[in-house]
């Protein structure tokens, strides 16, 4: 490698792929221009993708993802995980890599194969003090969860999740594994200019908060991740809608359920369908309820995460619990006066960014084999306990 390419590779550890004289703003890879294969793409985030299929604007595949939650109200970018990848190949030489910094070393969940969980991390104590928020509706108390209402968590979240043990320091919710993304349920608005994917973007997180009560009557034991999210298009237009990315549970899936309303289930796993609708159809009633103005929709799809641009993620729902995860914490956030109307008072706080590890070596991990191996091992569980 010489010196050119050296001072190449340092600038794009900093700042996006420079267009035009200046750094991108696309979110993801770029969507014009004539591409050659293995040419490198740093997006308006961090990401990484590499050009696998010469062409304009080429076929990408992404290397390292933004591990960020972005809020593009406030257009605060917290910092990102410690990529384990970097550890690991700065220690190569060792028989066993060691964990990145921040974080527990491995522990495996009952049935599920190595090669498909040892992203999964063990919960250990923090400490962590309460937390209250005042709003015009009232306060809420936030608790510090504990590592046995996080285990739940990471049995049932398919890639796992990385438990940080500093008192500053989020969790990684593990959103990639090697080139394989999670995927969750997209439900797409018509385009928009900034300004109203803005306002788009909070009604849907007071939408959500509102929703939550009604999507628990429901209870599920899975884990539901509403999502509100934002992405900019190619011309400049935005797109800012829900999102909803599950951790299926089996017994959600009812022995009547036709093959159209399971439909989801082959990508997201047994359960999923009848999940996303009960959370869709809560956000609807919410809106009704409130009086929040609903989106219209053009389009609902199965698509992985780093299509969706960047994400919202205040609450995860993990049977008939509700996680604050929300990172970095707004106390003057206005989700939390939705949050306090809707009857909540006290919340477990756990909080949580997208996080990215990389793949076992020479040992498939693909997203569908995960959330299959999953279902059977939930299903397994489920019947040893009748």
């Amino acid at each position: 490698m010489n010196d050119f390419e050296l001072l190449a590779e340092e600038i794009a550890k900093r700042e996006g792929t420079y267009q035009n004289g200046r750094p991108t703003t696309i979110i993801g890879p770029p969507t014009s221009g004539c591409r050659v294969v293995n040419e490198f793409w740093r997006d308006a985030l961090g990401g990484e993708l590499r050009c696998t299929g010469a062409g304009t604007p080429g076929t990408w595949i992404q290397r390292l993802p933004a591990a960020v939650t972005v809020d593009p109200v406030n257009r605060h970018h917290p910092d990102r995980l410690p990529d384990p990848g970097r550890q690991r190949r700065s220690h190569q030489t060792r028989a066993q890599a060691l964990p990145p910094a921040g974080f527990h070393r491995r522990c495996l969940p009952d049935g599920l194969p190595p090669a498909l969980s040892g992203d999964l991390l063990c919960p250990i104590s923090r400490r962590m003090e309460k937390l209250h928020i005042n709003t015009d509706a009232g306060s809420i108390e936030l608790t510090p969860a504990t590592p046995d209402e996080l285990k739940p968590v990471a049995a049932r979240w398919p890639m796992g999740v990385l438990f940080s043990h500093g008192e500053a320091e989020p969790h990684g919710l593990v959103f990639q594994v090697g080139e394989q993304e999670a995927h969750g349920v997209k439900f797409q608005p018509p385009d928009s200019d900034e300004r109203t994917a803005k306002g788009l973007y909070l009604n849907n997180l007071a939408l959500i908060a509102s929703a939550l009560p009604l999507y628990l009557e429901h209870q599920h034991l899975g884990i539901m991740l509403p999502c509100a999210y934002c992405k900019q298009k190619s011309d400049g237009r935005f797109e800012s809608g829900l999102a909803l990315f599950v951790g299926a549970d089996p017994a959600s899936r009812l022995p009547s359920q036709s093959r159209a309303d399971a439909l989801d289930d082959d990508q997201l796993g047994d359960g999923a369908s009848r999940m996303a609708s009960d959370m869709a159809a809560a956000v609807l009633q919410a809106g009704k309820q409130v009086g929040l103005p609903l989106n219209t929709v053009i389009g609902v799809d199965v698509r992985p995460r780093l299509a969706l641009g960047v994400l919202g993620m205040p609450f995860l729902v993990q049977g008939a619990k509700v996680f604050v995860i929300q990172h970095p914490l707004r106390n003057d956030h206005p989700v939390w006066t939705f949050a306090v109307r809707a009857g909540f008072s006290k919340l477990a706080y756990a909080p949580m960014i997208p996080a990215a590890v990389p793949g076992p070596p020479n040992v498939p991990h693909a997203w569908r084999d995960r959330v299959k191996i999953l279902s059977q091992r939930l299903r397994g569980t489920s019947l040893e306990q009748r």
